[in-house]
């Protein structure tokens, strides 16, 4: 598996999802299905909404459940609130395969783009 992040601190809103030019799915944790031969075009999503994954593991003896964490946006408010360059991370835990944890529009503040 591999993370795919996102270039720069927020998508270009006129060309999201995929703001730069590439096959690779952005902003995800994606794993080959076939490891003896990897192809982008045979890959699974298996968490999708990602600004930057710091790292992430499986968990082998819950049925390789996926966890990761995550730093989020920076520059977030006006200047004039305590959440400027609050950039928190969290810890996440995947449930099933695809699954959106927000980004860009939300963040673990709880609060939506400003």
């Amino acid at each position: 598996c591999m993370s795919f992040g996102n270039q720069g601190n927020m998508p270009n809103s006129n060309n999201y999802p995929n703001d730069f030019p590439t096959d690779i799915p952005q902003r995800t944790i994606s794993c080959f299905n076939d490891m003896n031969n990897p192809s982008l075009s045979n890959m699974q999503i298996r968490a999708r909404g990602l600004r930057d994954c710091v790292g992430f593991a499986f968990n082998t003896n819950n049925n390789n459940q996926l966890w990761f964490s995550d730093h989020n946006r920076d520059n977030f408010g006006d200047g004039a609130t305590d959440f400027h360059n609050f950039t928190d991370g969290e810890l996440n835990k995947v449930s099933y395969d695809g699954q959106h944890f927000g980004f860009p529009w939300c963040h673990s503040t709880g609060t939506g783009s400003p």
